[in-house]
């Protein structure tokens, strides 16, 4: 746990080099996993972090922006049926409990298949693509 306990750590230490109001909604570890949840604001933007850490360092993670109450991009890992079919077609449905990182757009209303994220490179997302959006 202690790698787990230094990388929750630097997440935290990120979230408040780059965002305002950081606020460690939960924290807990311990030997079957960590979980890590945090919100934060990025100019008008509400940010939500979330990541279980398993013993084995895979990782279960959802970081999603919204403005105003509406989804403006969600990257997460979780099963989801709708990216299982992109990915796998009519035979989905073997594979229902595999973890796909992908990228949900606005409303949730679009669904694609990312890279795997982690805190750095959502943090460089929106800092790319929201001020951008801010005035919108």
């Amino acid at each position: 746990m202690a790698s787990t306990t230094a990388y929750f750590d630097y997440v935290l230490t990120l979230c408040q080099r780059v965002c305002a109001s950081v606020n460690l909604v939960m924290r807990d570890e311990r030997p079957e996993r960590a979980l890590l949840k945090l919100t934060a604001r990025y100019e008008d933007f509400a940010l939500y972090i979330s990541e279980v850490v398993f013993p084995n360092e895979s990782r279960k993670y959802a970081y999603y922006v919204l403005q105003q109450q509406k989804v403006i991009a969600g990257f997460d890992n979780a099963p989801d049926p709708e990216v299982l079919k992109l990915r796998y077609g009519v035979e989905y449905v073997q594979h229902r409990l595999e973890q796909l990182p992908h990228m949900h757009g606005i409303d949730k209303m679009a669904v694609t298949l990312t890279d795997i994220m982690d805190v750095e490179k959502f943090l460089a997302w929106i800092q790319t693509n929201l001020s951008m959006r801010a005035d919108s």
